[in-house]
């Protein structure tokens, strides 16, 4: 109870805002949430903007999220070819199954851990000889 009576509320307040606008391209950061390659800014930032934030404004900004379609148009546009681009698709799509699979792998092994220190702690049937090993982690 002391240690919250001891603890300072704190407030930040921001004044300004620096809005930076990229082009839209391939790029290796995007992160795709189906068959066709992510797009993302690309480039160095074509325009810079601030806006004063104490001043309440009309216009509203968001991220755009691009259509399967909006995406081909701006690789195509970007210069990839049609075969670039399904192997990318292809290329992407196996690194989609080699990172489920090595999250699949981590699991596994958390929960054959976790059984591990169960049976040594005690928590299971004795009838049966378990041999306790020491886990690092």
């Amino acid at each position: 109870m002391v240690e919250q009576q001891n603890k300072v509320n704190r407030r930040v307040c921001f004044t300004t805002a620096t809005e930076y606008s990229f082009h839209v391209g391939y790029n290796g950061s995007t992160v795709p949430h189906d068959v066709v390659p992510g797009i993302g800014l690309s480039g160095q930032h074509i325009s810079v903007r601030q806006s004063n934030l104490s001043i309440m404004s009309e216009e509203r900004h968001c991220i755009m999220r691009y259509t399967p379609k909006d995406r081909l148009y701006f690789l195509k546009r970007a210069g990839m070819s049609k075969q670039n681009v399904i192997d990318l698709s292809l290329h992407q799509r196996q690194l989609h199954l080699e990172l489920t699979a090595s999250i699949a792998e981590v699991q596994t092994l958390k929960n054959q851990e976790k059984i591990i220190k169960r049976k040594c702690q005690g928590e299971v049937d004795y009838t049966k000889t378990i041999k306790c090993q020491r886990i690092v982690c």
